[in-house]
């Protein structure tokens, strides 16, 4: 009975110390989780392995692999116990120590001082570091010594099984956790330096989980989108990011990529953070499970190639406009050596020239080939222009086709590169033609005119040696006619009443008429005379004498302004002409219903005199016959005598000194005549 009751007092004693030891681990496990630095879990847990089981001393020792020595990290101790940290020799402990630890048995010695397998230098090494019981918990990973977990106590000490199983349950429970650190630091400044290196790159760098939710983001997405990287997903970087245009086909892109395994590859615009969208290149590579092969993570880079893309639109646009250019029916274009050796044409050139484009593009065919011989030296010379310069200057030439026929040809060209050149060239054989044509027919041309201009000459001539030898003799008739009805007289009144008159009146007639001929050479002759210093007032006041009975019949009053400008440089009779007939206009068709009023002045235009007469006389429609008021013989109002000639005169006077005139009346409202004289005709310091 006795037996039976000490067996349950065991039983009950072990599950409690058992239970015990079961919290301490529990306890252990909780300290050591929050931990990340090794040696603060090996000093930790020590502390706690030491407090619990009333040690002196506990610590980890490290094995450096050397089989020689290990090192002592920092150490729990009881108060008054020394430290050992530091660096030891295993055979100043025993021999067996080591091979112990290498074969993993825990080492025990429970009462150094009576050790029988302990010499007395071993012993007293251990006196000297207070140790009276020792037990040493060797650790080691596939097979290989890594540390050694040791416990002291000042006296000899027995332990337990179940201390001696705590201890290395503490030993490996302890190990467990500093690998657990090593293995999470190791973890962090693994991706310390993986952000370092994604964010020192260019590009941007991003991560997501096989269903493309967003794990990491480097620095350049941020500077570059203006956002903070925020998990996401990347629907939601396609369609907040992405150029609506791209967001759709980016997606589609993605999800064939997870589908198949293969890269994850794709151009597309994302928006900056000013709001402008540039090109990227975005490609990513699965990584896959070891065990399931299933995708677990996407790494990928998006490069900006934004400048490339533009380089790439505009040299697509470049080579379209090229096709096209070389397209086009009306030019035809030819590549060539510096040599003049043809390896390319269009089939604008292939129509002109007559030859086939694989013969153009054998290189067989020279420039030489396709030109007139005649025309060959000028060939050769835009040809060395090509080399020396790299432009040729516009040539004419004559070419000639494979059956004999030629055509003409206006080219102009480009070196390309030093080994390439081009020529482009119209064909202007009509142009030619028409060229020819144009000169013959000007030579024509020129010959009728001379014939005319001889015709006009003799013609001039004629009338001005008509009007002056017969004005003469016009007035002797004229004077012996009076003379002999003075000296006569009718016997019948009747007749005489109706003879004269009408011999007065042919008499007048042909006077007018040979006046109109003098006047006509004097317009043909308007551009002979000799320009002078005229002064306007001393002009005017001539024809306003020669006009006095004309004003006096029109009650008119005439006023000048020459403020702007008192003289000219003029011929003289010629701006007497001038006045005298635009005066004697103004007077001979004034309004009888009112007094005449006329106004006569000089200004300056653009370098110009002009000379401005206005009235207040009849006038006429201007919009309606401004065309027809200096033609020859015109005249608008028939109630008065006149020839029709006046206005003609002036016209080809002022146009004779490169001058002008424009007219502005209305019926009823007058007339106003502005008479540009011509450039020459302004006095220097003719200026009032």
């Amino acid at each position: 009975m006795s037996a039976a009751s000490s067996q349950h007092r065991h039983t009950v004693e072990t599950l409690r110390q058992s239970e015990q030891q079961q919290g301490f681990l529990l306890r252990l496990s909780d300290l050591l989780r929050s931990l990340s630095d090794p040696l603060d879990i090996q000093y930790r847990a020590a502390c706690a392995l030491g407090q619990y089981l009333g040690a002196s001393r506990v610590g980890y020792a490290v094995d450096e692999g050397d089989d020689a020595h290990i090192v002592v990290t920092r150490n729990y101790t009881q108060e008054g116990v020394p430290s050992i940290e530091g660096r030891y020799h295993y055979n100043d402990y025993g021999p067996e120590l080591l091979r112990a630890f290498k074969e993993g048995r825990t080492v025990v010695r429970p009462d150094i001082a009576n050790d029988p397998t302990l010499t007395a230098e071993e012993k007293h090494a251990h006196a000297v570091l207070q140790l009276g019981a020792t037990v040493n918990v060797p650790l080691r990973k596939n097979g290989q010594l890594i540390a050694v977990l040791f416990m002291h106590y000042p006296e000899a000490h027995a332990w337990t099984d179940q201390e001696l199983t705590l201890l290395e349950k503490t030993a490996d429970r302890t190990w467990d956790a500093v690998v657990r650190a090593r293995t999470e630091s190791a973890l962090r400044e693994s991706e310390e330096r993986f952000r370092v290196m994604a964010d020192a790159v260019p590009q941007i760098v991003w991560i997501t989980d096989g269903e493309g939710r967003t794990e990491f983001f480097n620095r350049q997405w941020s500077r570059y989108t203006g956002v903070a990287y925020e998990a996401s997903t990347a629907a939601a970087v396609a369609s907040g990011f992405v150029h609506p245009a791209d967001g759709h086909r980016t997606m589609q892109a993605f999800e064939q990529a997870r589908q198949t395994g293969n890269v994850f590859e794709v151009e597309h615009r994302i928006r900056a953070a000013d709001g402008t969208y540039r090109w990227f290149l975005v490609r990513a590579e699965p990584f896959h499970d070891p065990v399931s092969g299933q995708i677990t993570r996407w790494f990928g880079s998006s490069m900006d190639i934004h400048d490339r893309k533009q380089v790439e639109e505009a040299l697509s646009r470049s080579e379209e406009r090229l096709r096209k250019a070389l397209s086009i029916d009306t030019v035809g274009i030819l590549f060539f050596d510096p040599e003049g050796r043809v390896h390319d044409s269009n089939a604008a050139f292939e129509r002109m020239s007559g030859f086939a484009h694989a013969d153009l593009a054998s290189g067989h065919v020279h420039l030489d080939t396709l030109t007139a011989p005649e025309f060959i030296p000028a060939s050769h010379q835009a040809l060395q222009q090509l080399r020396t310069v790299g432009t040729s200057t516009p040539l004419e030439k004559q070419y000639q086709r494979p059956d004999g026929s030629r055509w003409w040809g206006l080219s102009a060209g480009k070196r390309l590169s030093d080994t390439e050149c081009v020529k482009f060239v119209l064909d202007i054989t009509e142009a030619k033609r028409a060229e020819e044509a144009l000169r013959q027919s000007e030579q024509q041309h020129q010959r009728a005119n001379a014939r005319l201009t001889r015709t006009n000459q003799d013609l001039d001539n004629f009338v001005y040696a008509a009007s002056h030898d017969l004005k003469q003799p016009i007035n002797n008739l004229r004077g012996l006619f009076d003379e002999l009805y003075r000296s006569i007289q009718f016997t019948d009144p009747e007749e005489e009443r109706l003879l004269v008159p009408l011999i007065q009146q042919s008499l007048q007639q042909l006077g007018t008429t040979i006046d109109e001929l003098a006047a006509l050479g004097q317009a043909q002759r308007a551009g002979e005379a000799l320009s002078e210093t005229v002064s306007l007032a001393e002009v005017t006041e001539e024809v306003l004498s020669l006009l006095e009975p004309q004003t006096r019949a029109a009650r008119a009053r005439i006023t000048t302004d020459f403020a702007a400008q008192s003289t000219i440089l003029f011929p003289r009779a010629n701006l007497r002409t001038v006045l005298l007939n635009l005066l004697g206009n103004s007077l001979k068709y004034a309004d009888p219903r009112r007094p005449s009023r006329i106004h006569l002045s000089m200004w300056v235009d653009s370098g110009q005199p002009v000379l401005v007469v206005e009235d207040n006389g009849l006038g006429f429609d201007a919009q309606k016959y401004g065309e027809q008021l200096f033609q020859l013989f015109r005249r608008l109002h028939q109630h008065t005598s006149g020839s029709g000639v006046g206005l003609y005169l002036v016209n080809r006077i002022v146009q004779a000194n490169g001058g002008h005139i424009e007219v502005d009346s209305q019926e009823g409202a007058g007339a106003t005549f502005r008479v540009w004289l011509g450039a020459s005709a302004l006095s220097v310091g003719g200026k009032s």
